[in-house]
């Protein structure tokens, strides 16, 4: 008897708490930090900060879940889910 192959989609999960959101916790206190040791000129470096560490704690946030079975997979490229065996598209 043939079955029938799975598919499901890759989907998008964030996780609220770990290393994102340190690092993104951490980018908000940089303009302030850095202004009380540098002034005007360390509160802008800060502010640099600030954006490129937002952007790199949204990357490190991002996980990838299976659409079948919620479970995670390692990354977007997997192409079957290791627990259902579904086929990701």
């Amino acid at each position: 008897m043939d079955e029938q192959a799975i598919s499901a989609r890759r989907e998008k999960n964030f996780d609220i708490s770990g290393v994102g959101c340190l690092i993104q916790g951490l980018g908000l206190l940089a303009p302030i930090v850095i202004s009380v040791f540098l002034g005007f000129i360390g509160g802008a470096i800060g502010v640099i900060l600030l954006v490129v560490m937002f952007f790199i704690g949204s990357a490190k946030s991002t996980k990838w879940i299976c659409g079948n079975c919620k479970n995670p997979i390692d990354s977007k490229e997997v192409t079957v889910c290791a627990t259902c065996g579904a086929h990701l598209e």
